[in-house]
């Protein structure tokens, strides 16, 4: 184990083993291989099986960065991975991870990041439960998997062959 350096559990800056915060972050740093404790998160489990990483947002560079910083912002650490590397991927880009205990807070924290920048999106989604389009309010069939009226892609068609949960991958 290299004890000359010392990490930031958030955003994995490198300090020299003096240094004890992140400049950036404000939190203390780790030593390379240490799990992180996460003071600004209640209810931190200490078994280590709690604290795996799963995914919960794949895309492009750009989409997964942003969600990274609301995460960071609302104090809820997270990842950002290369998706050419993780097995099982389905299809490149790149993936945002949490640790799983915080899985649950960490969807609820994103779709409360993208109401706050789109307030419109709540009307599709009440539009969407009450059995319309999303985009246009048109009255669907239970099982379509295009709007009719205005052509939104609402998936689960004949090539919607991903194997991942819905909407848990960026083309999906």
């Amino acid at each position: 184990m290299t004890t000359d350096i010392k990490i930031c559990p958030r955003c994995n800056a490198e300090f020299f083993a003096h240094i004890s915060e992140c400049n950036d972050c404000d939190v203390p740093l780790i030593n390379p291989g240490e799990t992180p404790t996460y003071a600004g998160v209640p209810d931190a489990p200490a078994a280590r099986e709690d604290n795996l990483l799963v995914t919960i947002e794949q895309g492009d560079v750009s989409k997964v960065a942003e969600l990274h910083n609301a995460l960071i912002a609302r104090e809820i650490p997270s990842e950002i991975i290369n998706a050419t590397a993780v097995a099982g991927s389905c299809g490149g880009g790149f993936i945002l991870q949490v640790p799983g205990y915080l899985k649950e807070t960490a969807i609820a924290a994103i779709n409360e990041h993208w109401h706050e920048l789109h307030p419109e999106l709540k009307d599709g989604v009440e539009r969407e439960e009450s059995g319309e389009c999303p985009a246009c309010g048109f009255s669907l069939e239970t099982t379509a998997t295009e709007c009719p009226d205005c052509g939104l892609n609402l998936g689960g068609g004949p090539d919607d062959d991903c194997s991942e949960p819905s909407g848990s991958c960026g083309p999906c």
